[in-house]
């Protein structure tokens, strides 16, 4: 069988990241896999990163030119002479990058954000394009009662949502050790409106301690982003989290 999988962004270390590459490996164990995108990620990379192992022999990397493949005549033709058995795309709101390209076609929502306005012919767009996919996936039921709502009472749609959860990690173990008074959390650092909210828990925290909160340590682990305007970010919660027993642990191996 052949699985062909569309991811339209630039990849680094987080959770999305991982729960696509960890269907990619299950997948990729008795099935050829290819991954389509038009930037060029160093998936090996990434996937080792967080403890995922990628079988390469059966996984093909096919870099498109345009972050769109549907807007590009020339990629769709040629994606479209491919038979995928199953056609896998990820996004982040109701309208996919690109109509399913499989004879089965599951389109893995991450959560709807908003597109702003739409006019009828962009709506329309959008129904055409979702209505391609036979099975609109997601992580949580959180997200599939925001999916309903963008396509129920905004686009009028109905489609088969499935909630599959992220995997669990069987090397996980409980040993008998003495917890420390600290907070853990755990998510990339980047700047931008769906971010991890690192500024919000660092005022929080801040208050705690403030108001007479003793001994205890918030500890932000997660993997960072070299741009500038995410770098910057990462500075001002440096910044905001002196003084304070507030740590930082930045890109850690999974061990």
């Amino acid at each position: 069988m052949t699985v062909g999988v569309y991811y339209p962004f630039q990849i680094f270390a987080g959770g999305g990241e991982k729960y696509l590459l960890k269907l990619v490996e299950i997948i990729s164990q008795n099935n050829t896999v290819e991954i389509l995108s038009p930037y060029s990620n160093n998936y090996e990379k990434i996937a080792s990163i967080l403890d995922v192992n990628l079988n390469m022999a059966n996984i093909r990397i096919v870099q498109i030119q345009t972050n769109s493949i549907y807007n590009s005549l020339r990629d769709v033709k040629a994606i479209a002479k491919k038979k995928y058995d199953i056609f896998l795309a990820i996004g982040n709101n109701v309208m996919p990058s690109c109509v399913g390209l499989g004879r089965k076609n599951i389109y893995l929502l991450q959560f709807p954000f908003p597109i702003g306005k739409t006019s009828p012919l962009q709506r329309s767009l959008i129904r055409f394009r979702i209505n391609t996919y036979d099975v609109v996936l997601c992580y949580s039921e959180f997200a599939k009662s925001w999916i309903n709502t963008r396509l129920n009472h905004v686009y009028n749609l109905k489609k088969d949502i499935h909630v599959l959860y992220p995997f669990l990690e069987s090397t996980l173990r409980e040993d008998n050790f003495e917890k420390d008074p600290a907070i853990l959390s755990v998510g990339r650092f980047f700047s931008g409106g769906h971010n991890k909210k690192h500024a919000e828990m660092i005022e929080v925290f801040r208050m705690l301690c403030d108001s007479g909160l003793k001994n205890w340590e918030l500890r932000l682990a997660g993997s960072s982003r070299p741009e500038p305007e995410h770098q910057k970010y990462l500075s001002q919660l440096r910044n905001r989290a002196a003084g304070y027993p507030i740590s930082f642990h930045l890109d850690i191996s999974h061990d």
